[in-house]
Parts: structure tokens; sequence; C-alpha cells
């Protein structure tokens, strides 16, 4: 990073100027960087060339980052905020020329953002596509994206949002330019774009929709754009008005016509002072850079609920989160292959207790750290919120195990009968009248007769 005049120290590299540019407003490129959330370091020193020369970080047009030495400081380090780019840009360094200042190392820190399709805008109509979404009459999805088009393309060459009936058959196929595909047709759509300059706006635009299946019949899709300049556009579809038929369970996903889009990655997730939580995702998370925080999916069999640690999930996918208390930033990603488990959720509020035939287990968590599933017999789950059901037959009055990468932590469950304070119960769930020697369970909590 600097050039060398003579001689060396042990923090430096040389005691020599910078090599890139001789003042802070000159730049040079040192790469490229695709779209994300990026954060800058850098360390150099200052000999007696006078205090407040600088370094100027600049990204695209704009300074991101001014790295300010002081004089006979050898080893001096600073770095940036945090900055995300929606687009790839190129970070430029511009340096003062003292003789004896310099740059010795530079490091960027960040996260590409999630995208979809190829940023050449070469990736065909639905060639690219994110998770589909199962959606359940009463309930809802969103998404949120920057759509790029090739800026001199036709209207359809923006985002696509397919709809499939349970089966995967596509049953509508909504396009940017107020078109759905399956019909051939505009029925059901409204917008208010300028036509005139439709292309060059929405290369750029902010894309927030929110995809709602009130009821069978009834899918309506709401997006608020701001266009590249800043004027805010609107743009809805109601399957009613287009007569469409739906019935059943639907899923939707978000895909590309020679275009790309750049994901925001904002899935927020708190956890409490006990440690865990649970989530509902329906969107494919990445928590792999997530720090602090581990991610588990949960099976049932044979009486034991077993939580296998993953670093990523795909959509419609329940997990058990372990963390400090806090707010947690989860990356999104396109998709994933990872095996859901058994946990399930909703978008909505969801009644318990479950439909005759299941019972619903919920996340507790008992005295030293023990991770419980216990029976919800009455209330409403939060949306957003993953639980259990699990067939009456298969839980019966047994207590599941929990069990984490082969160490069990406590016991997961209750019996399924209400407990009193005079009840106790053995590990395999049994009611005890007279306990001898051992661990039961009393109240929800595990009791050792010694």
């Amino acid at each position: 990073m600097t050039k060398r005049n003579s001689g060396y120290t042990n923090t430096r590299a040389s005691n020599g100027a910078f090599a890139s540019t001789t003042n802070s407003s000159t730049y040079v490129q040192v790469l490229t960087l695709p779209a994300g959330t990026y954060q800058i370091f850098a360390g150099g020193g200052e000999g007696n060339g006078g205090d407040g020369k600088t370094c100027n970080f600049k990204v695209g047009d704009d300074v991101v980052f001014t790295f300010t030495l002081t004089k006979s400081a050898w080893s001096q380090s600073g770095n940036s905020e945090a900055f995300t780019i929606y687009e790839p840009k190129v970070l430029y360094v511009a340096c003062d020329g003292a003789s004896a200042s310099g740059l010795d190392w530079l490091y960027v820190k960040g996260t590409p953002a999630n995208t979809l399709g190829n940023v050449a805008c070469t990736t065909d109509y639905l060639n690219a596509m994110t998770d589909r979404v199962e959606l359940t009459p009463g309930s809802s999805c969103s998404y949120k994206f920057i759509n790029f088009n090739k800026g001199n393309g036709g209207n359809w060459q923006n985002w696509v949002l397919p709809v499939y009936y349970s089966n995967d058959n596509r049953v509508i196929v909504l396009r940017a330019d107020n078109w759905e595909d399956v019909k051939g047709n505009n029925s059901g759509c409204n917008n208010n774009y300028d036509w005139n300059v439709f292309v060059d706006q929405m290369n750029g635009a902010v894309v927030d929709m929110t995809v709602t299946y009130s009821a069978e019949n009834a899918l309506t899709i709401s997006s608020n754009i701001t266009t590249a300049n800043g004027t805010a556009w609107t743009y809805s579809y109601n399957s009613s008005d287009a007569g469409v038929s739906l019935s059943g369970n639907i899923k939707v996903a978000l895909s590309v016509s020679q275009s790309w889009l750049a994901m925001y990655n904002e899935a927020v997730v708190p956890v409490t002072s006990a440690g865990w939580a649970t989530l509902y995702t329906t969107q494919a998370l990445d928590f792999s850079s997530v720090t602090g925080l581990e991610a588990y999916t949960a099976t049932v069999s044979e009486g034991t609920v077993t939580l296998t640690k993953v670093d990523n999930v795909p959509a419609n996918t329940g997990v058990v989160l372990k963390a400090a208390e806090g707010s947690y930033v989860i990356p999104t990603i396109a998709s994933s292959e990872t095996d859901k488990g058994n946990l399930i959720g909703s978008t909505t509020a969801t009644s318990a207790p479950a439909e005759t035939g299941y019972t619903y287990y919920g996340l507790t968590v008992a005295d030293n750290d023990n991770v419980q599933f216990n029976p919800i017999t009455s209330g409403t789950i939060a949306a957003g919120k993953a639980f259990l059901k699990v067939a009456t037959g298969e839980s019966g009055v047994k207590s599941f195990n929990v069990v984490i990468n082969g160490m069990e932590t406590g016991i997961a469950s209750l019996p399924t009968a209400k407990v009193t304070s005079n009840a106790v119960y053995n590990l395999a769930g049994q009611r005890v009248s007279t306990p001898q020697r051992g661990i039961y369970i009393r109240d929800g909590r595990k009791m050792v007769i010694k």
C-alpha cells in the first residue's frame, strides 16, 4: 500500500509515501464490491509529514470513510460504519502524499446481498426463483427488493410473481408491467405508472410487496414502489376481479425475466432473556454469519424431540433459536436444501388446541436451561412462532425428551392429561402413586427423590 523510500520499521512495510495517489481527492480503483453490506478497516502510520494526513475511501460516488493519521504514530488503525449498496459498485481510495505517511493495510469485511437472477440481466423468464412460500387461507407473505433491468429492454423484463396450486401447476403469473400471463390480459391489475419512463424508472426501483391470501378465491397483491428518481408508484392485483378461482393451499414465489433483484435481508428476530425462541419463516434464511445465535430444526420420533443445528433453512420452516437476549438480523437467501423437520407455524395467529386427533406443543425453558415443548391447551400461538403438531396417538401420555446434537437437555413435554399438584409421573409419562428414588415430573418440573 506504500512505496518504499528507505528502511523499514517493525510495524510498517516501509517508511515511504502512499503508493496510490498524491492527494486525498485523486482516486484509484481498489476493487468492485457486489451488492451487500460492508465495513472498511484500514491501518497505517504518519511520520514527520504533519498531522491530519488522510485517506478517503469512496464507493461509487459516495465517500464512506475518511481515515485520518496522527503525526509520529507509526501504527494506527480505524474503520468505517457499516454501509449497504444494492448494486455492484467500485471501491476507490485517495490518500495525501506526505513523504513519511503510509497506508499499510486495507480490509473490507461484509456480506454480499442475496440476489436473484444474473446481474448481466441474462436470466430468462422464470428461470430463477425464490423458494415457494405455501399460503393457507387467511395467511400472507411479503417481499422487499430492488429491481434492476437492462435499461433498454421491454416493459416485461422486470420482476415476476408466479402463483401455484398445491400440485405445482401455475395459476397466476403476475408481471411488473400490469399484466397477468396465464390469462394473457391485465384483468385484476391496477397501477398509477408513468408508462413514458417505466423501463428507466424501474431500473433501481425499490419494491415493497405484500401477498395476502385472505380466503379461498381471494388473493390480493399490493406493491409500493419507489422509482429510481424517488417517485412513488403503486401496483395491485385482485384475483376476484380477474375471475381466478383458488381453493385450498397455494404457493407463491418471486422470479425475474431478463432482470435481477437485490433482496433486502432484514429478517429481525428478537430473543428474550430466557435465551431461547422459535421462528416460523416464509423466507429462506442463512444463520451462518449471525454471531452469537444458533438455529435448530426439530424432529419428533419415538418419544424424543431432536434439535439439529443448521446453517440455513428453506422457506416455510420452523426453527428453534438459542442466543443471548437481543434482536438479530438474519440474511435471506434464495433457497436452501436443508430438511425442514417437524416444526410448523403460520403468518397469522393460530388458535389452540389443535384440531381433533392432534396436540400442539410450544417451546418453554425449564430450570437449568432445560428446553421443553409443553402442550398448548388454550389461547393462540402468535404469528411467526413455530410449534409442534403431534398426532394424539403418537403423543398420548408420553413425555418427550429433548436432545441437542446427541446430548439430552431435559424433559420436553408434560403428559397431555391435566397435571395437578398431587400428580407425579415417571420419565415414561406414567403416573406414579408412590414414587421411589429417581427422577419424576410434577407440575411441569423435574423432581429428584434420593
